[in-house]
């Protein structure tokens, strides 16, 4: 629930106007303004860490079905827990 509303959030604050609901043109100066909110960067923080979970649940899903070898089941749950985590890392220092 918390990933599906900070999504619709992102869509509607960048990719659309409020007040006549068109799509807009963001500048980097725009993008630059919004990133020095402090409530800006925990809302795109929260919405990081539940798009990385989402994300590595699915790859850890598709490990436990298609990999029948317990070692290499267990590689690649360690290689996706290390992805997901490197990804996580560079995101919120992205955001910093």
């Amino acid at each position: 629930l918390v990933l599906l509303l900070t999504l619709l959030g992102h869509i509607f604050m960048v990719h659309f106007s409020i007040a006549d609901f068109k799509a807009v043109q963001l500048t980097p100066e725009q993008v630059a303004a919004r990133f020095n909110d402090p409530l800006m960067k925990l809302f795109y923080a929260v919405f990081l860490v539940m798009a990385v979970i989402h994300g590595m649940n699915g790859v850890l899903n598709a490990i436990d079905d298609y990999l029948r070898n317990d070692l290499q089941r267990l590689f690649a749950t360690f290689a996706c827990w290390a992805l997901g985590f490197v990804i996580l890392i560079w995101g919120l220092f992205t955001l910093v």
